[in-house]
């Protein structure tokens, strides 16, 4: 509506081929709450006015006691407040059976143009809706402004090693790697816990088919190669990762994976994340102690 920088006329929109008229209906309420001013609901679309009337005995059990109105698509309607809608200014659209007038008037439906009103009209909501929109925009840049002085101010205290804000940065980051080191080994484990009944699935295997210790590299490059044609090459074979041989088998299984000390351990929130009293291992029990030896020293 603003883009040549001043309001704009309201233009007519083509429509769809066989989308040309809708039925539709809405209700206003009497004051705006909370920047809400009523419900519009379309009900279909069609070729032909007619339709229109043909498919009110269709919505009309849904729709009871509200405004029933058709329009032509791409044109401007016009929203009357239910009480100035009984001046002659809409179709009524009858159930069949139905008479034909309404209290012994033929009612039409409203046409802008046919208000000696129609350009103030037209002229007044353009201004309006400009109007609006300048507000909308002046309050955007407002609140982007602000927004970016009070990133700046945050970002002053941020960068203070003085601050409470700094400080608290330091928390912050102290848990979120602490967190990542906490998952880490949370799919360590997953992965010991594997690797382990691996092993052992595997040793049955080798006392029941010790002829296949030559055979298993070259099985994993064919099966490797008529799965992953392309990437024939990189199988876990040929461009290896872990050790082929089973020498680390054992230690990677059971390596113990220990957490870093922190003396600013709460054991609360993240610090306490999938840890039991009953699932601390040896080295969370000799922290423990030793911090509270710490704290009793103090203290004496």
């Amino acid at each position: 509506m603003q883009d040549s920088g001043e309001p704009a006329p309201f233009e007519k929109t083509e429509p769809l081929t066989g989308q040309e008229c809708f039925l539709f209906t809405y209700v206003l309420l009497k004051e705006e709450k909370d920047g809400i001013l009523g419900f519009f609901k379309f009900l279909s679309a069609h070729d032909d006015p007619a339709k229109c009337k043909q498919d009110f005995a269709r919505v009309e059990p849904s729709n009871k006691q509200c405004i029933m109105k058709w329009g032509i698509s791409g044109e401007w309607e016009v929203i009357r407040r239910p009480e100035t809608d009984t001046e002659g200014t809409i179709d009524i659209v009858h159930i069949p059976g139905e008479e034909e007038d309404f209290m012994g008037e033929k009612l039409t439906r409203e046409k802008l143009a046919d208000n000696p009103k129609a350009e103030a009209i037209k002229d007044r909501a353009s201004i309006d809706t400009y109007k609006d929109n300048v507000k909308l925009r002046i309050a955007q840049e407002k609140r982007l402004e602000l927004r970016k002085k009070a990133m700046a101010e945050l970002q002053a205290e941020l960068d203070d090693p003085k601050s409470l804000a700094s400080y608290a940065r330091m928390q912050w980051q102290r848990l979120t790697q602490k967190s990542a080191i906490a998952e880490y080994k949370e799919k360590v484990e997953e992965g010991q816990k594997s690797l382990v009944a691996t092993l052992k699935e595997l040793r049955v295997r080798q006392r029941l088919y010790p002829h296949y210790e030559n055979k298993w590299r070259d099985e994993i490059r064919r099966i490797h190669k008529l799965m992953a044609s392309k990437k024939a090459d990189e199988n876990p074979v040929d461009k290896p990762i872990a050790n082929l041989d089973y020498d680390d088998d054992e230690l990677l299984a059971n390596a113990k994976l220990t957490n870093p000390h922190d003396e600013f351990d709460t054991n609360v929130g993240v610090e306490r994340k999938g840890k039991g009293k009953e699932e601390e291992d040896d080295e969370d029990v000799k922290q423990r102690e030793e911090k509270k030896k710490a704290d009793a020293q103090k203290i004496a």
